[in-house]
């Protein structure tokens, strides 16, 4: 069992041990017996998460996190090519029930790429080539649940 857990540390490992399972979040670790429950308040404000340098597919981008939800971003919502899309940090929490009851959605302030009118590959880069938008993220564990669902992303540049 100590080769498949060298993410924990030493403490979690007696936790193991004995049986008890530690939950772990950032800044924050529990040990709950099974004839114990306990709650858990978490800070609810949506924010940017971002991964280490060395994690190059993400290198550059950010995830939006509210308490311990991840959220993404869905072409239902935000059209076409994702990709195209820079998030600039302002979010506004909002219940949208059109998925499930009670479904917190993210509304944020980004800019996106301008569509090419070109069908050429590769161009100079042009800087400010960008437009004002606002982007819907939704929890990803409801991703996929619409008709239209072309395209996904959790990781977004920033």
């Amino acid at each position: 069992i100590e080769n498949e857990m060298t993410c924990f540390d030493e403490e979690a490992m007696e936790l193991v041990r004995r049986g008890i399972n530690p939950i772990r979040f950032p800044g924050l670790r529990l040990s709950i017996p099974s004839d114990e429950s306990k709650a858990i308040n978490f800070d609810m404000t949506p924010r940017f998460v971002e991964s280490r340098c060395e994690s190059h597919f993400t290198a550059g981008k950010a995830a939006v996190m509210r308490g311990p939800v991840v959220y993404c971003l869905e072409s239902a919502d935000n059209g076409d090519v994702l990709s195209s899309i820079r998030l600039t940090g302002e979010f506004e929490a909002y219940e949208d029930s059109s998925l499930f009851d009670g479904a917190v959605h993210i509304r944020a302030s980004a800019m996106r790429r301008k569509t090419w009118t070109s069908a050429e590959l590769y161009r100079t880069y042009r800087p400010g080539d960008e437009e004002p938008c606002t982007v819907t993220a939704i929890p990803y564990a409801f991703w996929t649940n619409r008709d239209d669902s072309r395209e996904m992303t959790v990781w977004v540049r920033v």
